[in-house]
C-alpha cells in the first residue's frame, strides 16, 4: 500500500488521506457500518476495544481507513462478527 502525502501531515485540503490514489476521507464518504473489534472485544480481563468503521466514497470505493475492493468490503461485512444482512443488501448480485 502506498500512502501519498498531500499537504501538511499527509492531509489534503479536503481532508482525509490519499492511499493508492484513493482519497479516504470519512467526512466526505458515507458511513456504512461500525463493528467493535480488538482483542477480547468485551472481555473484562482483556479489554482492548476499538471500532472498525466501513465507509464508501462517492466514487464507489470502500475503506476501513485503508482502501478496499468491493469484494473485500463484501467479505468483511459477511464475516460472522459483522453484518451479513447488510452485505446482502449492498451486494445483491452475489
Amino acid at each position: 500500500m502506498r500512502k501519498q502525502p498531500e499537504g501538511e501531515n499527509g492531509r489534503g485540503a479536503k481532508g482525509g488521506v490519499i492511499i493508492n490514489g484513493i482519497r479516504c476521507d470519512p467526512t466526505a464518504a458515507t458511513h456504512v457500518y461500525t463493528s467493535p473489534a480488538g482483542d477480547n472485544c468485551f472481555a473484562i480481563d482483556g479489554f482492548r476495544r476499538f471500532d472498525e468503521e466501513l465507509y464508501r466514497t462517492p466514487d464507489g470505493y470502500w475503506f476501513l481507513m485503508r482502501p478496499l475492493a468491493p469484494d473485500e468490503a463484501q467479505q468483511w461485512l459477511e464475516d460472522e462478527r459483522h453484518d451479513g444482512v447488510l452485505a446482502r443488501e449492498l451486494f445483491p448480485d452475489d
